[in-house]
């Protein structure tokens, strides 16, 4: 009795032991003041911080400890109770007896079901490859969101580059314009199309620095951080924007007061040079063709993996139903010790039982709607297949489009920087009027701003087809592993 009792506690403490051993802690990542993280610091923050990623892992702890309780079929059931018995006898002269203890244990163990405890099995192995799937195609979902945010931070903060340099121009035609009208040369007309284009250009500004600010906005949400420090982020090789190098001193109200020709001429030169944004970026083309992208999305594609692991799980439910007909074959050994008034009773029994259960209207159903679900997942497998095809065509040929444009759109800020450098000098020397003059301001500034909406299209439509064809990959063992150990620490 003792013996049993402490064997029951053991077991009790290795459970526990056990249970607290694979308990999941998931820590969010935090940002320190002034870090600089590159695209792939704010993937894995986004990551680890994202609530539809946590979900999605704990239905995969959940899937692998269900396969776990399957398997449990092999394992021997153990049995075991411990009770008082007594007796009353009612009749004339009868009495009561005292209670007496009783112990009883038993192990009983599958021995074979004809394969039905096995389908069993491999159905909720397919479930957890499912799981698996969702959770990688979860994280997959973060790392465009935060590429997209990322790539528009970097874009508007080019659009702010640009705004500086238009507001830099038109406050150097600005002063010179009216040097020019303080000695007689030019008329009224053109210094108040100075002072209005100028009070433009700091509108234009104060606007590209707005979508610059909601930008970070958009960018925390993606990596879900609440109100992060001060952080910089780094460039990419295909969005490497060079750094401000625009006078703050110009962009003030009192510029006008301040500014001498001798430093605006200084500015602008150096605005000139460096506002050629072709010079900021570098952009690679598609390394494969559309036949590599397709068959790669085919092989890769998390939706289309977990469909077709799907349709191997109803087919392993469809094996377990169609073999409910099949007895159970089952083995067990037992022992009861029972105490009474005259003497004590140990009794040890074995055996082996053969037996089935079931109802043959009810199994027939379930394997019709078995049959059904497998046809089912067999059209949508072949409906997914079409969607994947055209979605990473569009993708494919919207990036190699966008990717032809960038050339052509370097010549057509050239042309537009060159021919704003040809109207200043005619403007200076009083061969042409200030509208052509502000005419290739404003084509030069829209070149420039053209050019870098591409480029950001361009990486995000790359982005995309990245995405649809499932090309980003994170190793979710080693998560797994990383936050298991987490839990052992503490």
């Amino acid at each position: 009795m003792k013996r049993f009792t402490a064997l029951l506690c053991l077991l009790f403490i290795l459970l526990n032991g056990h249970n607290a051993q694979t308990a999941q802690v998931w820590e969010s990542i935090t940002i320190n003041k002034n870090d600089s993280l590159t695209l792939d610091n704010c993937i894995d923050i986004g990551i680890h911080n994202n609530g539809d990623v946590r979900r999605a892992y704990m239905n995969l702890q959940t899937a692998i400890n269900n396969v776990g309780i399957a398997k449990s079929a092999y394992i021997p059931t153990i049995s075991a109770g411990v009770g008082l018995t007594g007796s009353e006898d009612t009749r004339a002269g009868g009495g009561t007896s005292r209670n007496f203890p009783s112990v009883t244990a038993s192990i009983q163990q599958l021995i074979w079901d004809f394969g039905k405890t096995s389908a069993y099995i491999r159905m909720y192995k397919f479930n957890r490859i499912i799981a698996q799937l969702q959770y990688e195609d979860a994280m997959h979902d973060i790392v465009f969101a935060v590429q997209s945010a990322y790539y528009n931070v970097l874009a508007t903060k080019a659009y702010v580059d640009v705004e500086k340099a238009n507001v830099q121009i038109n406050l150097r035609d600005y002063n010179r314009t009216k040097a020019f009208f303080d000695e007689g040369i030019r008329s009224k007309v053109d210094i108040v199309n100075s002072e209005y284009n100028l009070a433009q250009a700091r509108i234009a500004l104060i606007e590209a620095e707005t979508n610059y600010q909601t930008s970070w906005v958009a960018l925390n949400d993606s990596i879900s951080v609440l109100n992060p420090p001060e952080y910089s982020i780094e460039n990419t090789e295909t969005f490497n924007l060079s750094d401000n190098y625009y006078p703050t001193s110009f962009l003030s109200s009192s510029d006008e007061k301040e500014a001498t020709d001798a430093n605006i001429d200084v500015a602008f030169k150096s605005a000139v040079e460096k506002t050629d944004v072709i010079g900021s970026y570098k952009y690679e083309k598609c390394p494969y063709t559309f036949e590599e992208a397709i068959n790669y999305a085919y092989e890769h594609r998390h939706d289309l993996r977990a469909l077709e692991a799907s349709k191997k799980a109803m087919e392993e439910e469809l094996k377990y139903i169609k073999r409910q007909y099949y007895p159970s074959l089952t083995g067990q050994i037992g022992y009861t010790f029972a105490n009474t008034k005259n003497y004590s009773n140990n009794n040890y029994s074995i055996g082996v039982n053969l037996n089935t259960n079931f109802n043959i209207k009810q199994i027939k159903h379930e394997i019709d709607n078995a049959k059904l679900q497998v046809d089912y997942v067999e059209s949508q497998i072949g409906t997914l297949k079409l969607d994947i095809f055209c979605q990473v065509q569009d993708a494919y040929i919207t990036a190699v489009q966008l990717e032809k444009k960038i050339p052509l759109m370097e010549v057509k800020v050239r042309q537009a920087l060159e021919n704003l450098e040809l109207s200043e000098g005619r403007y200076e020397v009083g061969i042409s009027d200030f509208i052509e003059l502000q005419n290739a301001k404003v084509n030069y500034n829209n070149a420039c701003n053209e050019y870098v909406t591409l480029v950001y299209n361009y990486n995000l439509a790359r982005a995309d087809l990245e995405r649809k064809m499932c090309m980003h990959h994170y190793n979710c063992d080693s998560i797994t592993k990383k936050e298991k150990n987490k839990g052992k620490n503490k």
